[in-house]
């Protein structure tokens, strides 16, 4: 056989094992009359990828103890054995970053969090990163398969070269990120936005399975986004935070524009409450918080209604609102959901920004909404990174089988 019709072949069975595994993971347990009904593919060619993906161990087999009613064969049972490989998930932030060993169950077998370094370089960082994963490699379980670590981190990122191309956060540009890594271990690495694979993490673990269209909001230093259209993430870094709006002046000359990150993110809550103590002490009990002001002490605060903490709130909460509404009449979601500490057991968040995005959404789209919390609250970016690894799995990259 040509060389090229060979190419051709192992393509085809490729995407057939592909559209298998995923159906497995869909359905968790299936017989091959399943399968086959479910893909459109015959018996023989079912029978001879599932022999391919037991090989790999990506599928393991189940045999009845009892025949059927009419005899034969007992039945075979063919189920993704996610419970003995495993992932290791990062998520690097402003403060604080975190790493996990977890099965692609989403079943944590460990985790570490560790102060992140002030403006940390780009070498401070990979090193902190490579020091943790071997740590995790310790820990995976003797018989499994680490098939591969996922990173979440914030700004623009490139997940196809691996490149950072620009991070607010950190305040880097066009830093070769995860090639450094690669050189240094020898399980294949990903790196994405960390609001992407937040959103990947919900859509395979978290409450995101139960919707075909939604959003995940990531509001910590800055504010990001990630889409699922059509239970799919789309390849778009949505820096939500870095959009602008006009603010203040009566004229067009007095009108500047700000980001929406400068205004509803965790540090313009800190800031903003911040330059409040600065001008007025006795008029908020904020002044009497330890200074430098922490977030959980403003949401302390903003929970005991507190006049200065409530105003900078709802305010923030109206332009985020805003935000999300644009959103709304872009995407249509069924669903957003909300990461970081100020959307944490705090009902006054959701209900602040359901009346902005009911306010300034068409009608029709805000039917039957939904807005969620995260499933994983601290460790949503770190289950993203896992999520990855499983997404590119199931897809059968073949940098990971």
């Amino acid at each position: 056989m040509k060389g090229s019709q060979q190419g051709q072949l192992g393509n085809l069975n490729r995407y057939n094992q592909s559209r298998i595994i995923n159906c497995l993971w869909d359905a968790k347990k299936a017989t091959r009359h399943y399968l086959s009904h479910e893909t459109g593919l015959s018996i023989p060619t079912i029978s001879h990828a599932l022999i391919s993906l037991t090989k790999e161990h990506l599928v393991q087999v189940e045999t009845e103890k009892t025949t059927g009613k009419r005899g034969g064969r007992p039945a075979e049972w063919f189920y993704f054995s996610g419970s003995e490989n495993f992932a290791i998930g990062i998520d690097l932030e402003k403060e604080i970053s975190f790493c996990l060993l977890a099965d692609l169950e989403g079943n944590i077998k460990e985790r570490i969090s560790w102060k992140t370094p002030s403006r940390p370089t780009p070498h401070a960082l990979i090193t902190d990163v490579l020091k943790h994963i071997r740590r995790m490699e310790e820990k995976v379980p003797s018989g499994a398969y680490l098939r591969g670590i996922g990173i979440a981190l914030p700004g623009l990122v490139s997940r196809y070269t691996g490149k950072v191309i620009y991070s607010h956060t950190f305040e880097w540009h066009n830093i070769e990120f995860v090639n450094a890594i690669r050189k240094e271990i020898e399980y294949p690495v990903f790196i994405d936005n960390e609001a992407n694979l937040l959103s990947l993490g919900e859509l395979y673990f978290g409450s995101g399975k139960n919707y075909q269209n939604f959003i995940c909001v990531d509001i910590r230093y800055g504010i990001g986004s990630g889409v699922v259209y059509q239970h799919k993430l789309l390849d778009i870094p949505g820096e939500l935070g870095q959009s602008c709006f006009v603010v203040g002046g009566d004229s067009e000359l007095s009108s500047r524009f700000q980001k929406l990150e400068e205004s509803a993110s965790d540090h313009a809550l800190l800031t903003k409450a911040k330059e409040w103590i600065k001008k007025s002490p006795e008029s908020t009990m904020l002044s009497r918080y330890p200074q430098p002001l922490s977030l959980q002490h403003f949401i302390e605060a903003l929970q005991l209604g507190d006049g200065v903490a409530v105003n900078i709130f709802k305010k923030a909460m109206d332009d985020l609102g805003k935000g999300l509404a644009f959103l709304v009449n872009m995407f249509h979601p069924e669903a957003f959901i909300f990461h970081g500490p100020i959307t944490e057991n705090n009902p006054l968040f959701y209900t602040e920004i359901r009346n902005v995005i009911e306010r300034y959404s068409l009608s029709p789209f805000f039917t039957s909404f939904d807005l969620k919390p995260s499933t994983f609250n601290q460790l949503g970016g770190a289950f993203g990174g896992v999520s990855m690894i499983l997404q590119e799995l199931l897809a059968l990259n073949p940098d990971l089988v």
